[in-house]
Formats: C-alpha cells, structure tokens, sequence
C-alpha cells in the first residue's frame, strides 16, 4: 500500500488549536486535542517571549479568507520573517506528522498558501527522520521562489527558476525526496519546478515524520499566515498512488446514516429526553429554586420522591462530595436540612448517602443511609431517592440499591431554597465537586412513588393532572428543554442557572451515527461496545445466625457454594461468624476468595469459589464480580437464609457481551469527484478501565465485500486510529472508484 498519510483537517473541527500564548497557557482546544491525540505529534505554539505582552495568532484550522468558494479545511500558522545567522527557529516547535512507516523516497502531496510573501523567507516542510533530524527543508523565497536548503537552512541544495508562488494564492504542490539518494522532484500546479538527482546523500536514514512550518519570534515584523490542506503522503510500495500523481484533494466524509440491522453498540448520547440538558460542569455550578408558596419546599416528616436523570462527567475527588439535590450549605459554616449527594473515595469511600438534620444544624444532622456507588461516566442514571411511613429507600435505573432504612426524622426546614448540582456556598467557589449533566427532575412531596423494583423511564415524565395521578403533589418539575431552568409544577418556583451551570440544546441522541459524526470530536458523546462481567451485592442489617446460609455461584463450576455461619469452624465452607457485621463481611470475602485465614475464619478445606470474587464495601455490603465477564455470569444464583443478611437479586445481573458489529453509511462524495485513490477511516477510541479492548474497522463494499483493517489494541486515552484502503472490498485486484464509495459501509467491530 502507498498511501500513508491522507488528512483534510475536516476531521478536527474548525477554529483556533490553542487557547492563549505566552501570555495565556497554551491549553489545547478541541481543535488541537483531536490532532495531537494519535495523528499529529506535536502542534506549534505562539512564540511571543514572555514580558513582552505579544500575542500571536494561534494555530488554526480555518478556510482561506481570501477565497470564500474554496470551502476546504486549512491548517495555519503565522510565520516570522528570518534572519541570517539566526538559524534556531528550524528547531522550534513544529506541526509535526509522524508517518505510521518510514520512506524513502516520500512522496508529499499538499496544497499550500500564505497571505503575502515573506518580507525575506520562510521555511515549509522539513523531512526528517526518526530521531527528529532534519535532512533538508523546503522554503519559499521574498521573491516567491521555492529552494531545498540542507538541514541548517544556509545552504541552497536546489530552487526553482524564478518566482512560482504568489500571495493569496492556492497552489498543489507535489514532491518526491530521497535522503538516501539525493533525489527531489517538486512540481507545482503539475508543471515541473525542480528536478535534481545529483545532491547526493543527505541522511543515511530514510523519512519518518515530516515538519510544517516552522516558527520564531520577532518584535514589530509583521508575520505572513501560511496555510497547509489537502495532505497526502505515500511512499513507492504497493500497486496503486506510488509515484507522483497530479492534482489531489481530500474529501471528508462524515458517517450519515445507520444501517437499521446492525445498530448493536451503545449510544451514550448527550441527550436524554426532550432537546435540552442542564450542564453542571464547572466549579460551583448549581441550580438555585427560590420558594414561591410558603412550606412549598417543606419536606418536615412527609412522604416523598426525588427523581431525576443524572449523568456524570466526572467523579468527586479530594475531600469532597457532588450534591445530587439537597437544602444545604457549605459556607460561612456547614449546615442544613437535608442532602442528598455522592462522595469521593476520601469524603467517605465513595458512596452516595443521604444526610439531614431537623433543625438545620451540622451538630445534629445525620447520615440515614449510604451505600458505595461508582458510576460509569458520560451514562445516564435514573436516580430516585423515596420515604414512604418512615422507611427511605434508593433506587438507580428502577433498581433498588442498598437497604431500606428507617427514616423518621422531620426534616428541617431553615434553608427555603433546595439546590440542584451544588450547595449554597457564599462564593463562587469549587466547594463542591460538580462535574455532571441533570435532565428530567421531578420532587413529588407528600406522596411516594416507588416502594419496589420497576422499569425506569423509557420518555419525559408526564406534565400536568391529565397525565400525572400525583401531580397536585409535584413541587418541582425541570425540563431544561427551553434551555433554562424554569419550573413547570403548580407553583411555578423561579429557578435559575448559577456558577457557570447552563441549558444545553442536544440533538444527538435519535441516531446512533449523531453520536458519530461530531466535529470537533466530543468524548461525551459516542459509542460503545461493553464487556461487563455480571455482579451482585450482599447488605448486611445485623450479625447473621449459626446455621444461616450464603449461597453464591459454584465450587467446581456445577456445585453450588454454600457458606454457612458459624460459632466455630468445623467443616470447609464454613465461615466464623464476627463480632460485627464488618467483620462477618471480611470474613465471608476471605472464604470466597480462598484469601487469608483458612482454619481460623473459614473453615479448611474451602476452595477458591470458581465463578466470582468478593470484595468487602463499607456499610457493610459484600460485592461479588463473575471472573468471566458477558452475559454467562447473570445465570450465576446468589441466595441466603437467615434475615441479617439480604442480595439484591436472586442471581448475579448486568453481565454484558461483547455486541455485534456496527454499520454506518457516508456522505456523499462531491460531485466533481472523479476518481478515489483511497479511504482513509478515521475513529477516535479509548476503554474505560484497564481491560483488554480491540477494535477492527473495515470498508463494506455494495456486494458484501470486506476491506478489514488493523486490529487496534486501544487505551484508556482517547486516541484516533487510522485504516487506509486502496482496492475495491468487493474486487481486491481492482483499484477504487466513486460508485464504490457512494455504496460502501464502515464496519466497527469489537473483536475482545
């Protein structure tokens, strides 16, 4: 194959790669994050020094400004003019592409402008390789001619005859460099500019990546803009693309379409219900509701429901915990009357608990219920805390998670004002944290909705008496869908964004291809394909009884496991009963797992179970995880006897297989395309933990035909893998062609 690197920057999103200079740190944008994520090595930086309160232009990817019918994609940079004796600019900071194998020859492909000629010149590309060494740059003149200079930039090794660029001007440029040998051919517009076989070696090492543009600083010069699009670069190998081949562009093709059998990933789109979300993603961001009707908000000793759709961008870290909803403060001093929030692993081990007080005081508030919860990020949970006679249970997608506890406090009711995403906090400050979107919000007061299992909301909650049974009970109702916080109960509470908290409009979620096809990439929408090993979770409520029984998966794979409690230990399965129930839960994980303390805390003899592994969790609750992840563990019983202790569920769930392949079709090619050389599938992958994942992409062709790619080993950082094909999928020994694009598939398969 000789196609190596085919890029239009469509595929990175329009606008600025960086966010400030010197005088600002240079963060990567989306722009730039998606071209340094597994394609472009490195992106160039503003190089005003620092003190001098210069700032230059950003790196950008941007159409010409001059040419408004030209609608494709450039990469930019302002250039400095150079100097003689002034050299060290060659080596700053460069685009850099790395090619995926070394060449030699190269075979570069580009169309390249710049806004008006160099007061004096201006270097392009360099070809280096492996170690970063330039062999030779290719640089533009004042006059617009272009020369190969050696790798210090002093040297002219050879140029064109006169001038061949000028300002404002798109031009192909098409060349062919050997290190090794000492050859470059350079063609612009299709008319030969420069030949040369007679430079002799440059670098006994073949071309491994190419540098673009490279930059320095020099007070009150003004800096032309160069821009580079339409990028290919191939070597000499394969059957097709490898010699030089004329006027070439790059079409970027977005997915447009999902093919209706085979939609078999998940779509973790940013939309849930209706067309807006509440965006709760920076330090302090929170959703204030001001009491409209006195006791409006008053929960006292009432029965009630808080439900919502909650989804996580990021978990609370260091000493602190991210409100879901609750009437609480953390500043000038911690207080309030009721919180309901999830914690960090060193707030309190990670779990989500429920905190009140019945006169607002921190010295009387309590926590009435925990239980250790780790969502998965960017995934939607429908999250229902519920007291109904005095007894509070938690519910996360209909199902109950944790005990049922006595609950019969009277809440407080000093704060009038419940926050949604944060607490009152005197400041904007991080005081919380909050990193997470809301939608769907509903507080019925006076009434419970759920007192067991059942199926979370497939639509919006209902709106109104006509459809809502409780709705006289509804205090709060939030939509977000007009992009505000605006309550639609009875008592229309005025409701407003704070902190940095926003409506966010979402049209990606009715199509699994909408998830796809976002520019620049967004990591919080996408796709997956999960791998879940099933699990299931022991509560215990006190010291269990002798002679009461766990049962959990398999000894030998076909004979259950039957742990029994015991006063002393007189047989293998047997498991002493603790002091405590932290204790009693220790010691049950050691027996299953076959950890430390055979003989001592369970009973000689015990083996290893064979199907899952235990750990211990605060509260206490004992977690079971299948060793074998799919759906095969959600077959796995797990029962007791005896009432201190309580699964829930009578078999391990949630085990999850590796899904089908998905399919999605393009975007039409333009209609003045008329021939293809090749296709280049761009996919931007990570995994969520330290798993294995592989994931194949391959080209469909009309008849069935499979173009299959790499198998990408992919990480845990969002990185863009490439595949290029050349040959029809339906036809291997036939090149490519438009009307094979027009009806070929992207295929995305997990293979592990």
């Amino acid at each position: 194959m000789a196609q190596l690197v085919v890029d239009g920057f469509a595929t990175y999103g329009f606008g600025s790669t960086s966010t400030g200079s010197w005088v600002a740190p240079n963060v990567p944008t989306a722009v730039g994050t998606a071209m340094l994520s597994g394609v472009w090595a490195q992106l160039g930086s503003s190089c005003a020094p620092p003190g001098t309160g210069v700032v230059l232009p950003d790196p950008a990817i941007s159409t010409l400004p001059w040419a408004p019918a030209d609608t494709d994609l450039y990469l930019s940079r302002s250039l400095a003019t150079y100097n003689s004796g002034e050299n060290s600019y060659l080596n700053s900071t460069c685009f850099r592409r790395v090619l995926p194998v070394t060449a030699d020859p190269v075979i570069l492909s580009m169309y390249y402008a710049i806004s008006y000629l160099p007061p004096l010149e201006a270097g392009i590309v360099g070809f280096a390789d492996s170690t970063n060494t330039v062999a030779a740059w290719l640089f533009l003149t004042a006059a617009g001619g272009l020369q190969l200079r050696d790798a210090t930039g002093a040297s002219v090794l050879a140029q064109t005859t006169g001038p061949v660029i000028t300002a404002e001007q798109a031009y192909h440029l098409e060349m062919q460099f050997s290190p090794t040998a000492g050859t470059f051919t350079l063609n612009v517009n299709e008319v030969a500019a420069i030949t040369t076989t007679a430079l002799g070696a440059l670098s006994a090492n073949p071309t491994a990546q190419l540098r673009f543009f490279p930059v320095k600083y020099e007070l009150n010069v003004f800096r032309p803009v160069q821009y580079l699009g339409n990028l290919i670069i191939r070597d000499t190998t394969g059957t097709y693309n490898k010699a030089i081949t004329g006027d070439r562009r790059v079409a970027t093709l977005m997915v447009n379409s999902d093919d209706p059998a085979h939609q078999n990933w998940t779509n973790h789109s940013l939309k849930k219900f209706g067309t807006g979300v509440a965006s709760l993603l920076s330090g302090g961001a929170q959703i204030y509701c001001q009491e409209g009707t006195a006791n409006s908000f008053k929960i006292g000793s009432s029965d009630y429901t808080l439900e919502g759709q909650v989804r996580y961008a990021a978990l609370p870290s260091g000493t602190t915990y991210a409100p879901i909803f609750g009437a609480w403060q953390s500043s000038p001093a911690e207080s309030g009357d009721w919180l309901f929030a999830l914690g960090s692993q060193s707030y309190n081990n990670g779990q989500l608990f429920v905190r009140a007080s019945p006169d607002g005081s921190l010295a009387n508030a309590q926590v009435i219920w925990t239980y250790p919860w780790t969502p998965v990020l960017d995934t939607w949970y429908h999250i229902a805390l519920c007291r109904v006679g005095g007894v509070l249970s938690v519910y996360i997608d209909g199902k109950q998670i944790g005990p049922a506890v006595t609950d019969g406090m009277t809440y407080g009711y000093t704060k009038k004002t419940p926050y949604l995403g944060n607490v009152d906090a005197s400041a904007n400050t991080d005081v919380c944290a909050v990193s997470m979107w809301l939608d769907d919000i509903r507080w019925t007061l006076g009434a419970c909705r759920y007192t067991s299992n059942f199926a979370p909301p497939t639509a919006a909650l209902p709106i109104g008496s006509g459809s809502d049974t409780l709705w006289s009970n509804v205090a709060l109702r939030l939509t977000f869908d007009d992009l505000t916080a605006k309550d639609y109960s009875q008592f229309n509470h005025q409701c407003l964004f704070f902190f940095g908290a926003t409506g966010t409009a979402v049209n990606d979620g009715v199509y699994n291809f909408q998830s796809m096809d976002n520019v620049p990439p967004n990591d919080q929408v996408f796709l997956s394909a999960d791998f879940v090993a099933a699990q299931a979770n022991l509560t215990f409520s006190g010291i269990p009884a002798a002679g009461d029984t766990v049962t959990v998966a398999t000894k030998d794979g076909v004979t259950a496991a039957v742990y029994t409690w015991r006063t002393t230990l007189a047989s293998a399965y047997d498991v002493l009963i603790g002091a405590t129930t932290t204790a009693c839960a220790a010691n049950l994980v050691n027996a299953i797992n076959g950890g430390a303390g055979a003989g001592t805390v369970y009973g000689t003899g015990t083996v290893a179970n064979y199907d899952v592994v235990a750990y211990a969790n605060p509260g206490p609750i004992m977690n079971v995880v299948a060793n074998v992840a799919g759906t095969v563990g959600n077959s796995l019983a797990s029962t007791r006897t005896g009432t201190a202790t309580a699964w829930d569920s009578s078999h391990l769930y949630g085990g999850v297989d590796i899904p089908a392949y998905s399919q999605f079709g393009y975007q039409r090619l333009p209609s003045n395309a008329t021939l293809v050389d090749s296709v280049t599938i761009a996919t931007r992958m990570w995994k969520t933990d330290a798993g294995t994942a592989t994931v194949v992409n391959s080209l469909r062709g009309r008849l069935g035909g499979l173009n299959t790619g790499a198998a990408h080993a992919v990480s845990t950082a969002p990185t863009v893998y490439l595949d290029t094909f050349e040959v029809d999928p339906d036809n291997p020994s036939a090149p490519l062609s438009p009307a094979v694009i027009t009806q070929a598939l992207l295929r995305i398969n997990r293979t592990s």
